[in-house]
């Protein structure tokens, strides 16, 4: 069989991927071994080209399973072991500190920028120069600590009922639609948490189950400053946003004060 008439063959066979069984590969190995080409061989057995590539390529380890059943695989495993095992070990101890306080604090959120950032204090403290806390260092730490995916928490449950809201908001919707959607402004005030801590955190295997973690209203610190925001409906103007300071003096004092002058 010439080469065009192989190849013709191999086009037009399309069946599922044969598998040779070992002595059918030792035979392979012969012919491959007496110069015979690859597309004749495949032809011969019908299979594809690549498959006696493969078996080319691994001929050594087929003929030592042949001979002593033993296999070597042609590559080594990829395996999740740490280069730094020391640097493991003190950021799954700070993390468990952080998570599981002896005392009666709460158990911080950490994000996996905290950890990043303490694992690069550790390697810095223990003298690691060629050490970088990347994200799949961080991924392969998770999977080695057994630390699951990161989840969301909330400190109470809204409040709100949007199925009472909505003839409201369509109301309001209805009235909208006799101006020009430039000339309709939206301002709305929102609190700025510069101290707050993050809503999502690691945690764990050993912690329990993900659905039986729950946060607590200390996951937004309580100083706030007041942000103003306005902007029109097409986005076209946007006006700066502007922000409340604290007072020096609360309202309840200032008030108090007023009605004893009065």
């Amino acid at each position: 069989m010439d080469k065009h008439c192989a190849q013709a063959h191999l086009r037009n066979s399309k069946s599922v991927r044969k598998c040779l069984s070992l002595q059918d590969k030792m035979k392979v190995i012969e012919l491959l071994e007496k110069k015979q080409s690859k597309l004749s061989i495949a032809s011969l057995f019908g299979v594809s080209k690549s498959q006696i590539h493969r078996i080319s390529t691994n001929k050594e380890n087929i003929k030592d399973f042949s001979v002593k059943n033993v296999f070597k695989p042609s590559k080594q495993r990829m395996t999740n072991e740490s280069r730094f095992p020391e640097l493991d070990d003190a950021v799954l101890k700070w993390f468990n500190e952080m998570r599981n306080p002896s005392s009666r604090c709460k158990p911080l959120s950490l994000s996996r920028a905290h950890i990043q950032a303490r694992a690069s204090h550790e390697a810095k403290a223990r003298g690691i120069s060629n050490f970088k806390a990347s994200d799949g260092w961080f991924r392969n730490w998770r999977e080695r600590c057994s630390i699951g995916h990161s989840i969301r928490l909330f400190g109470e449950a809204a409040d709100v009922s949007v199925a009472e809201m909505e003839p409201l908001i369509q109301t309001i919707r209805d009235k909208l639609l006799r101006y020009r959607a430039c000339n309709v402004f939206n301002m709305d005030e929102t609190g700025l948490f510069y101290r707050a801590l993050p809503t999502r955190t690691y945690v764990s295997n050993e912690e329990g189950q993900r659905k039986s973690i729950r946060g607590t209203k200390a996951l937004r610190a309580k100083d706030r400053i007041a942000l103003v925001l306005c902007v029109n409906a097409t986005g076209s103007c946007k006006v700066d946003p502007f922000w409340l300071a604290v007072p020096k003096i609360p309202t309840a004092f200032v008030i108090s004060r007023l009605q004893s002058l009065m």
